[in-house]
């Protein structure tokens, strides 16, 4: 029962409010959703968290209620919200001044002229506004229900419309005096409460309506008080006096304070009640929830009094243990499942039915967590760490933003942090910047769960760039692609590399992830339900989206991701029965793909770059799978061009240390070499990997090789063995001459002793090349005695020795230094 005075400084706009069973506020129910395209993508819109006590209202502005229904419009959200035996949630195009509820019909009326004046709805079926039009209404200067009728006075005439079926006539009382003037009054079960003042004369009566033959009862003239505001309480009337709510005598002058309640009133008091209930709107937009109890005397005589308890807050925000103000964002992790509560200035870390809260003295605006489990924490100007010390939750500053620059959203890439603000990408690790790239214009990054990508959402579509965590640094991995974001809020993938989008009207969206373009391919719309659902931030977990909704709660609904368990990528290939292995060099810039066409798996190849391919192995029409930069995957057939690799440094090669050898490619697993082997190179691999690699034989196998590994080999043959003669004269004490060249008629450079000790440096016919005091000539054989050794022996040696010395080979008959043996003997 609603009662609303709209003409005159006495009577003040005044909206009552009657709650059902606290049950019909239990959260968790399902509502069903639908696709934009019709279809019906089985979607789930449920609120898990808060699990109890949420009601989706923040700024309530106007109540209505009887035992079966709620309804109550939301400022905030420009909305109306019925709940009971039905539930539902619709946008209203104009803000309503006044609201009835009797039955099941809402009575609505809208202040501005250029819209419908009043208008009910029919709580029992969809939300569908009725025009109504009543000249009645229209001069209406105070309108009440109860759960039997409708009642609207105008100056004297009082209408009474039943609302069974629709707003219907019922009745009408004209020309009654006592009904002449402005009046506010209450009404329950077919009766009606006046509060009148006509000239100086302030009167209290009732008007009893269950026919249409009113019956009108003078109680008495007013002394004490004339209230603003006045609606039907168990056990009298709920009025204003003195800045407080109190129960009145309603069967007597009306005047007569039964109960003070404790309740603060002022011009602004948005309040009602129905039964025992009082439920006021607080100032947070909120309604608190009070039970009114009467005093009585026992059968024993004694007196027990009256009391009034406060109940509970009903709100879609507030500050107590188990709500949300404004969450920002939400993530999985070991510690629990975290929620940035940005109006609280908290974290709430849900484990099972517990909720732990970690305090902050910033915003908390949004989180990330990396391959090992660390949750980061962005503020606007900072990044922080949330762990558990000592058993409790505990806030790290780790890192400064830089300076003049808003942090927008982070992610994670392994153990590096990607920070977006309003002006850059940075990658972070080990509380430093290690490289940073220009953004400006974006909204939201999501890292890709598979490959090494970056997404970047902008109001206009995605910017789509590679993370290299070796080197480290972020680059363009493809062009900027289109898409209207203008009202996106987060995005997320999945291993599918399928882009899931949140919207803040209401929605998300999954969109194709095309090198090319990026494509709608389903809308989750979240408008059927009870809930009102704006989501904030989106979180992938299994095949549903987890979205934080700015209205204040954890949504969940089902969208067909595909998570690791489900995801099933296109197999390796067995490069092992390759028909062929070759050298190809792209014709322009392309892509290699983990799987073709699915960029978050690819890797820019440049033109002109050498690549190894495995024919025979690809499964994919139109596509090569081969080897470039320490990777393998599939590259179109039509970049490829044949290429031959280059022998210049063919030859036998050695390592100084262990080497390893990769077959048939440098991505397999290597096998060990010895250092100090000796492996024979074929070619240069056409100059694979910017030249990195050589390829070799060994064990009649081809193999990779680092060529920066291999040094020529260089053959080192054994020192000779010295070979020593005597000089031997004709006769005892004689000389030996030693010429400068194998001839007895050349010059004698040296003349020696019989006996004289002399090193064999070579042969040359019939002479010895000897040494002997750092002299080098020639001695006649006949002249020079070997030491220790026969013929045959000594022919061998100086043989060895001519070959290392001079190159030659010297053919020597072995019947002829025997026959010169025998004639010296």
């Amino acid at each position: 029962m609603v009662s609303v005075s709209k003409l005159g400084k006495f009577f003040l706009l005044t909206v009552l409010v009657a709650v059902t069973l606290a049950t019909a506020f239990a959260v968790g129910g399902d509502f069903a959703v639908a696709a934009a395209d019709g279809s019906q993508p089985n979607a789930d819109f449920s609120v898990v968290y808060p699990t109890e006590g949420y009601f989706p209202v923040s700024d309530a502005q106007l109540l209505a209620a009887n035992a079966d229904y709620l309804a109550v419009y939301d400022g905030a959200l420009q909305s109306l919200v019925v709940t009971g035996e039905t539930e539902f949630a619709c946008a209203l195009d104009y803000a309503p001044d006044g609201m009835w509820l009797s039955g099941s019909l809402l009575l609505m009326h809208f202040g501005d002229e250029s819209a419908v004046r009043y208008a009910t709805v029919d709580l029992t079926v969809s939300p569908v506004l009725t025009d109504v039009t009543s000249t009645v209404l229209a001069d209406a200067s105070y309108i009440v229900a109860d759960d039997s009728y409708i009642y609207a006075k105008s100056d004297d005439t009082l209408a009474i419309y039943t609302t069974d079926g629709g707003l219907k006539s019922y009745g009408l009382i004209e020309n009654d005096p006592n009904l002449n003037g402005k009046y506010i009054f209450a009404a329950n079960d077919r009766t009606l409460y006046f509060y009148a003042q006509s000239y100086e004369t302030r009167r209290f009566f009732i008007c009893n309506c269950t026919s249409t033959d009113a019956m009108i009862t003078y109680m008495s003239s007013l002394e004490q008080m004339l209230p603003a505001v006045a609606t039907y309480i168990d056990g009298g009337l709920l009025v204003d006096r003195n800045g407080e709510l109190v129960v009145v005598d309603r069967n007597d002058d009306g005047e007569g304070v039964i109960l003070s309640t404790g309740i603060k009133w002022t011009n602004d008091t948005v309040f009602s009640a129905y039964g025992d209930r009082v439920f006021v709107v607080n100032e947070n937009g909120g309604v608190d929830e009070y039970r009114v109890s009467m005093g009585y005397e026992t059968e024993e005589g004694e007196t027990v009094a009256g009391k009034t308890e406060f109940v509970r807050t009903y709100a879609m925000n507030g500050s107590t243990e188990g709500q949300l103000d404004a969450p920002t964002d939400i993530v999985f992790a070991p510690v629990g499942t975290v929620i940035a509560d940005s109006n609280n200035m908290r974290l709430a870390v849900l484990n099972g039915s517990q909720t732990e809260y970690a305090e902050a003295d910033f915003v908390p605006t949004s989180l990330a967590v990396n391959s090992q489990g660390v949750v980061y924490v962005a503020s606007e100007d900072a990044l922080y760490t949330l762990s558990r010390k000592n058993g409790s939750l505990t806030l790290t500053k780790y890192l400064d933003a830089p300076e003049d620059e808003t942090v927008l959203d982070i992610a994670c890439f392994g153990n590096f942090v990607v920070v977006l603000t309003d002006t850059s990408l940075h990658l972070v690790a080990l509380r430093n910047i290690m490289h940073s790239a220009p953004v400006s214009d974006g909204i939201a990054a999501a890292v890709s769960p598979v490959g090494s990508t970056l997404y970047v959402m902008t109001k206009d579509g995605v910017h789509t760039l590679a993370v290299d965590t070796s080197t480290p640094s972020l680059t363009n991995l493809i062009d900027f692609r289109e898409a209207d974001f203008s009202a996106a809020t987060d995005i997320a993938t999945d291993y599918a590399g399928t882009l899931f989008v949140a919207f803040e009207d209401g929605r998300i969206a999954s969109f194709s992830n095309e090198v090319g373009a990026v494509e709608l391919q389903h809308e989750y719309i979240f408008d059927d339900g009870f809930y009102i659902a704006k989501p904030a931030a989106i979180q992938l977990n299994g095949s549903e989206a987890y979205f934080a909704s700015s209205t204040c709660f954890i949504g969940r609904a089902e969208v067909g991701a595909v998570d690791e368990d489900a995801y099933s990528p296109i197999p390796d290939p067995d490069i092992s029965v390759a028909t062929t292995n070759r050298f190809a060099v792209t014709s322009e810039d392309g892509y290699l793909f983990d799987e073709p066409g699915r960029f978050d798996t690819m890797l820019p190849v440049a033109e002109g770059s050498v690549l190894y391919v495995h024919d025979g192995v690809s499964s994919v029409e139109g596509y090569a799978y081969a080897y470039i930069n320490g990777r393998r995957g599939y590259i179109s057939s039509s970049l490829l061009a044949d290429i031959s690799p280059s022998d210049a440094n063919k030859g036998a090669y050695t390592a100084a240390q262990d080497m390893e050898l990769f077959n048939p490619d440098p991505a397999a697993s290597p096998i060990r070499l010895a250092d100090s082997a000796v492996i024979e190179v074929i070619d240069n691999a056409a100059g694979i990997d910017g030249g990195v690699w050589w390829r070799v034989h060994y064990n009649n196998e081809v193999y990779f090789v680092r060529a920066s590994e291999l040094t020529p080999y260089d053959e080192v043959l054994p020192e000779p063995e010295k070979v020593f003669g005597r000089a031997s004269a004709d006769r005892a004490g004689g000389i030996v001459n030693i010429y400068a060249v194998p001839d007895t008629t050349s010059t004698v450079v040296l003349e020696v002793v019989d006996g004289t000790r002399l090193e064999i440096l070579g042969e040359d016919g019939d002479f010895y090349l000897v040494g002997v005091d750092g002299v080098t000539g020639y001695a006649l054989k006949d002249d020079v005695e070997l030491e220790g050794l026969t013929t045959v022996q000594i022919v061998s040696i100086v043989l060895a020795v001519a070959v290392a010395v001079t190159g030659l080979i010297v053919f020597v008959v072995t019947w002829q230094s025997r026959k010169k043996e025998k004639e010296k003997q």
